[in-house]
């Protein structure tokens, strides 16, 4: 009796699951609207496996209806709004709207019918109640549905994309044209957008995998960077730019913004971007000229681009090689050697090198018994290289005459202690005289003749009665002054510039205070790996910034001009003497991880102080932003730092610009390079700029 009870029960079993796994007779027993009611339930497949739910899906009004949490799984944003009964239902850039038993839905904002005008419902099944919507209106966001009658399956599929693929891409210069060629598995699809600071042409290839055949170019990263440096292109980087859109990058640096044409060339299936160069005209250099400055001696050369040079100082004999890059020497000048024969410099050779394209100078100097250092400037077409006086006095240090630009000189007495100086004017503005006490000063007995645009000569005389120092500057015809020190200091200056200039009034121009971190037997950070020491970089920015400023019409003072020492007391207090309107200081990071990267702004926190008004926070956040915007490097946001003294003690509103990090192997590759430190100086200048603009 057992056994025969056994096979009835198995027979029940087998039965049931046979009928269970039969979807025309499976059946649930759900709630809708008050109502209990039997549904026919729907085998669901989402991008070709089964779905599990707890509610199961359905038909309804011959439309199948299915829990709305289940389609989460395809990347499909869905929000529940109880107060309204609605679900918002998102993906890419579409947005759906359903309302509970409404048969209209809104798609951005549009309104639509259902299919067959069956609404979403809620429905309760075995205690659950889920949101059921009609599935087949997904295919408003691209889903692929189908229906099987005969399994009464319903599956929903992604829509299937099919990517192109990019092969390869090769640079090629033929005469004055450039190709980009890049190869595609078949004809790419762009977009192009352009980009500044530096100028970039951008190419997004949609829909496309960036797969190259020869993957041995590429960096760690997966990176495509080709250098390529003529033809007024810098270089061509390519990459995965995203895989949601699926989208390959393509960007070309350049020296100056140029638009391309670009073509598909059917014979080699490749997308041709060609850059046509402008005809370069020829770079020549027209002058060469020594003569004195700043109690030393200057070297002039006047070329069409001069900015492209290097300076070399050699020893046993003693000479100054400079070189301009990519010249020649104008042949309608007939430009000789010069034999100078002066206190520092005997002559100055020319050669033009033609088979790198290089004007060189090879300046030999005066056996001396010590030798002072160069400095070199470029001023519009001008490279200006100044040679330090290597006589036994102290004028260098002390007295100093220079041209700050074509438009503008400078006198600057620099003292180490705080000193009284006595003014006046003779002869109708005239000459000049500014007299000060032996015992805080030693000076040299001499007469500098000058005979520049502004001044004749100045003379230093003494009164031992007195025991005074007479400094006497004549001035040139039609030159104003301006005493921008107080008359107790340790830095006296005084500017000169053409009475008929179009520039305003100096006092209206405001006074930047640019300090250059570190300097002397400081040396700051020193990179790990490339060995640059932090004081060389940021006085190079300085020096930079300095440029822009002046010739923006700027007035400025920079706390060390060379590789000197200056304690950070005298930082913040010669700022405060000269009445300042803005102090910038510059630094470089360093850190003990090699990722650390990025720039940051420091800032005194004047919220601290009820004392201190000035608006240092706002300051870093312009520099900040603007400096980001320009060089595109990584933003380490502002610090603030209420211990720094040159932030602290200064009365002007200050910031400490950190501008690179010398201990991460991309970024202090790139703040070696010339062009680099001139974006960190144009980023800075824009930030002093846009300070005036917001704030002052």
């Amino acid at each position: 009796m057992k056994k025969i009870f056994s096979i009835v029960l198995l027979f029940i079993i087998l039965f049931t699951s046979f009928t269970y796994a039969n979807p025309t007779n499976n059946l649930a027993r759900m709630v809708m609207d008050g109502k209990t009611m039997d549904f026919h339930i729907v085998q669901l497949n989402i991008e070709g496996k089964p779905a599990t739910t707890d509610v199961p899906a359905v038909l309804h009004e011959a439309r199948t209806l299915v829990p709305i949490h289940t389609v989460r799984s395809m990347g499909i944003d869905v929000e529940w709004k109880d107060a309204t009964k609605e679900v918002i239902i998102t993906a890419g850039d579409k947005t759906i709207v359903l309302k509970i038993d409404s048969p209209i839905a809104m798609v951005n904002d549009v309104a639509k019918r259902l299919p067959s005008d069956v609404p979403p419902k809620i429905l309760t099944y075995q205690g659950s109640g889920r949101t059921m919507v009609p599935i087949a209106f997904l295919r408003e966001l691209g889903l692929e549905v189908a229906w099987n009658e005969k399994t009464r399956t319903v599956s929903v599929e992604g829509k299937q994309v099919v990517y192109k693929t990019m092969k390869g891409i090769q640079v090629n210069t033929i005469g004055n044209t450039t190709e980009i060629r890049v190869k595609g598995d078949q004809q790419l699809t762009y977009s192009t957008s352009e980009l500044s600071n530096p100028a970039r042409v951008v190419f997004n290839f949609s829909d496309t995998k960036f797969d190259l055949d020869n993957k041995s170019r590429l960096l760690p990263n997966g990176t495509l960077q080709l250098e390529v440096n003529q033809q007024g292109i810098r270089s061509v980087r390519a990459a995965q730019f995203s895989l949601e859109p699926m989208t390959t990058r393509v960007t070309v640096e350049l020296e100056s913004m140029v638009k391309p044409e670009v073509f598909y060339d059917n014979n080699t299936n490749e997308t041709v971007i060609q850059f046509v160069a402008a005809e370069v005209s020829k770079n020549y250099v027209k002058d060469v000229k020594a003569d004195i400055s700043q109690g030393g001696e200057v070297i002039i050369i006047q070329g069409d681009n001069i900015a492209k040079h290097n300076i070399e100082r050699l020893h046993k004999p003693e000479r100054l090689i400079i070189d301009i890059a990519s010249s020649s020497l104008d042949p309608s000048k007939n430009l000789r050697n010069l034999q100078v024969n002066s206190n520092l410099i005997r002559s100055i050779d020319i050669v033009e090198m033609a088979s790198n394209e290089t004007v060189r100078l090879v300046v030999d100097l005066q056996e001396k018994d010590r030798y002072g250092d160069y400095k070199a400037v470029v001023e519009s077409d001008r490279l200006l290289v100044y040679l330090d006086s290597v006589e036994g006095n102290s004028s260098t240090e002390v007295l100093q005459y220079r041209e700050v630009s074509k438009d503008l000189t400078r006198l600057e007495l620099k003292t180490a202690s705080l000193t009284q100086y006595a003014f006046s004017v003779r002869d109708y503005g005239a000459t000049l005289q500014v007299v000060v006490s032996k015992e805080d000063v030693e000076l040299p007995i001499k007469t500098m003749e000058m005979n520049d645009a502004f001044v004749q000569k100045i003379s230093i005389s003494e009164d031992t009665t007195s025991r005074e120092y007479i400094i006497v500057i004549n001035l040139q015809e039609n030159t104003q002054y301006r005493v921008i020190s107080p008359n107790y200091t340790r830095d006296y200056i005084i500017e000169f510039l053409a009475k008929n200039n179009n520039r305003p009034e100096p006092s209206k121009d405001p006074l930047i205070v640019i300090d250059a971190g570190h300097g002397g037997t400081d040396p700051g950070a020193i990179s790990p790996i490339n060995g640059l020491m932090e004081k060389n970089l940021v006085l190079d920015v300085a020096q930079r910034l300095n440029k822009l400023l002046t010739e923006a019409g700027f007035r400025t003072y920079m706390t060390r001009e060379t590789d000197t020492s200056v304690s950070l007391a005298d930082r913040a207090a010669v700022a405060n003497q000269l009445g300042a309107d803005l102090f910038v200081s510059v630094h470089a990071n360093a850190a003990g991880s090699a990722s650390a990267r990025g720039i940051e702004n420091l800032y005194y926190p004047s919220e601290i102080n009820a004392n201190d008004d000035r608006p240092n926070k706002k300051l870093a956040e312009i520099f900040q932003r603007e400096m980001i915007k320009i060089t595109g490097a990584h933003s380490r946001s502002i610090v603030p730092r209420d211990r720094l003294v040159v932030l602290r003690d200064t009365k002007m509103p200050a910031v400490l610009s950190e501008i690179g990090f010398l201990t991460n192997p991309e970024e202090v590759a790139k703040l070696a390079t010339s062009d680099y430190k001139q974006l960190i100086a144009e980023g800075m200048f824009q930030g002093i700029v846009k300070y005036f603009e917001e704030v002052k």
